[in-house]
C-alpha cells in the first residue's frame, strides 16, 4: 500500500526533462489538425532568470490555447517551490500569442502539456542541514526495518520548498529503496529513472559536478536494466546497457549486465511475443497517467486494458504519429521510421499488457 501511495505522491515527471510542449488533440488525425503556432516565433520560450538568486528549479505545467489564440488556464502542477520563477514562467507563457489550432479549417481549443521545465546548475552537490538530518534518519530507519517511519521522512523531504536537484535525486533513490522493499517493481523503476534523468541532463551539459558518482550511476543503471529485463522491456534494456557501456565498459557491473542481457536474448523464444505488464502513472500529482517503452520488434499491440486510455503515440527518431485506438489494438511500425517508442496516456492507474509480436519471415518462393 505505501509503495503505491508514494508513487502518487512523488509523481513529478517521469520522462527525460524537456522544455518543448506536447500538443494533445484527443480525436484528431494529422491530416485534419494544425497545432497552434506562435505569432512571434523569435520570442524566447522562457524569461531570463537570475540563477544566483533562485537556485535550481523544476516544474510541470499545462495550459490551453483558446479560439482567439490567447493562453488560458495556465497551471503549475508540480515544482520544487521557487515562487519567483514559477510566477515569471506563468506570466511569460500567459503573454504568448498564438494562431489558434485549426481542424477542418476552423479554430479549436487546444490543451498543451504537460510541459517539463528544468533549470540545473553546475555547482557543488551538498545537502542542506535540515535535509541531511531527515535523510540520515530515514536511512537509519531503513537499516532498523522501520520502513513506515522512513516513508514519513521521505515525504517530508519531498515537500521541502527550494530543494536542490541533488536533494531530489536523493529523495528518488530513497523512494526506490522503499519500493524495492514493498516489491513494487513499477514504482522502483519510475524512481530510479527519475534520479538518472538529472545525471543524464548534467552529462548533456558537460557538468563537472555529478548528481550520481560514476559507480553509483552504474549501479543505478544496472538495477534499471535488471527490472526492464524482468518485465521483458527488451528495447529499453538494450538502451540502458548501451549507456552503461559508454560510461564504463570494463566495469564488472557492466560486464554482469551484459551477461544478463545476452542470457535473456538467448532464452527469449523468437516465435512468441514479448509481454510487458504496464501501468499508467501520473506525470504530476492528481494528473493523467502515462507510460512509454522502446520497441524491439516492428509489430506490437495492447490488450487486457483495465482503465481508460486517451491516446497512443508512436514516436521515432524521424517522425511520429498518433495510433488509432480503440478502433485498433495492433500495429506495425511504418516503413522508414526508426528507433521508435510507444507512448500511452490515460487515466492514472490504468493497467494493460503490451505485446511485441514475432517478426514473421516469409517462406522462400516455391521452385
Amino acid at each position: 500500500m505505501f509503495a503505491s501511495v508514494w508513487s502518487r505522491l512523488t509523481a513529478a515527471c517521469i520522462r527525460t526533462v524537456l522544455t518543448v510542449p506536447l500538443l494533445l488533440a484527443a480525436t484528431l488525425s494529422y491530416a485534419q489538425y494544425q497545432p497552434p503556432q506562435s505569432l512571434n516565433p523569435e520570442r524566447p520560450r522562457y524569461p531570463d532568470f537570475d540563477t544566483t538568486q533562485s537556485g535550481e528549479v523544476w516544474l510541470v505545467y499545462t495550459y490551453e490555447v483558446g479560439l482567439d489564440g490567447l493562453v488560458k488556464n495556465m497551471q503549475i502542477h508540480s515544482s520544487n517551490g521557487v515562487a519567483e520563477i514559477n510566477q515569471a514562467i506563468a506570466d511569460h507563457i500567459a503573454a504568448t500569442r498564438y494562431q489558434p489550432a485549426m481542424r477542418n479549417g476552423q479554430p479549436v481549443l487546444t490543451y498543451v502539456g504537460p510541459v517539463f521545465f528544468t533549470l540545473i546548475l553546475d555547482e557543488q552537490r551538498v545537502l542542506s542541514p535540515i535535509f541531511q538530518r531527515y535523510h540520515d534518519t530515514a536511512k537509519q530507519q531503513i537499516a532498523a526495518g522501520d520502513f513506515d517511519g522512513a516513508f514519513d521522512n521521505a515525504v517530508a523531504m519531498r515537500d521541502m520548498a527550494r530543494r536542490s536537484a541533488y536533494e531530489e535525486v536523493q529523495v528518488q533513490l530513497l523512494a526506490a529503496q522503499l519500493s524495492a522493499h514493498w516489491e513494487d517493481d513499477a514504482a522502483e523503476l519510475q524512481h530510479l529513472k527519475r534520479a538518472v534523468e538529472f545525471q543524464t541532463l548534467a552529462d548533456s551539459k558537460r557538468f563537472k559536478n555529478a548528481y550520481l558518482e560514476p559507480n553509483q550511476y552504474l549501479i543505478t543503471l544496472a538495477r534499471i536494466h535488471e527490472l526492464q529485463l524482468k518485465n521483458q522491456m527488451q528495447g529499453d534494456a538494450s538502451s540502458v546497457l548501451e549507456s552503461m557501456m559508454n560510461l564504463n565498459a570494463e566495469s564488472m557491473i557492466t560486464t554482469d549486465a551484459r551477461f544478463r542481457h545476452d542470457e535473456f536474448e538467448m532464452q527469449v523464444d523468437a516465435t512468441k511475443p514479448l509481454e510487458t505488464k504496464a501501468e499508467l502513472t501520473p506525470i504530476y500529482r492528481d494528473g493523467p497517467g502515462s507510460w512509454e517503452s522502446r520497441l524491439a520488434r516492428p509489430e506490437f499491440g495492447i490488450d487486457r486494458v483495465r482503465g481508460k486510455i486517451e491516446s497512443l503515440y508512436l514516436i521515432c527518431e524521424n517522425g511520429e504519429r498518433r495510433l488509432q485506438y480503440p478502433y485498433q489494438s495492433k500495429w506495425f511500425v511504418p516503413a522508414g521510421l526508426q528507433a521508435c517508442k510507444l507512448e500511452i496516456t490515460g487515466d492514472s492507474g490504468t493497467r494493460l499488457v503490451f505485446r511485441q509480436y514475432p517478426t514473421v519471415v516469409a517462406p522462400p518462393p516455391a521452385t
